[in-house]
């Protein structure tokens, strides 16, 4: 799976606050959008799949994710619990700007 072309800019609402789950709806946990962008291949409306690129490709976003914000991996959904929704919105936008995205996805 290449990267994507296009990411949202993100904002507080669409950041969800979940123990347990990573999406619901159109809201996704930060490892949520992550997974979402960078892990999940779609093949339809209702199935993905991971392919082993997009495992490698996923798991070194999220170390460099974890080095930005300056946590441990293992450490990332506490994070998500204690970090506001406007936080988290921030620290995805730097993210993706340090990957190069400059475009945003219309919404």
């Amino acid at each position: 799976m290449p990267y994507p072309n296009f990411v949202p800019v993100f904002r507080p609402e669409d950041i969800l606050i979940d123990p347990d789950e990573y999406e619901r709806g159109e809201k996704r946990t930060t490892v949520g959008w992550l997974k979402h962008l960078f892990l999940y291949d779609r093949i339809d409306s209702q199935h993905i799949w991971i392919s082993v690129e997009s495992r490698k490709m996923y798991s070194h976003l999220l170390d460099k994710f974890c080095r930005m914000v300056i946590i441990k991996k293992d450490e990332i959904h506490r994070w998500e619990d204690e970090k506001s929704t406007k936080v988290q919105a921030s620290c995805l936008n730097k993210f993706m700007r340090s990957l190069g995205y400059t475009q945003i996805e219309e919404r």
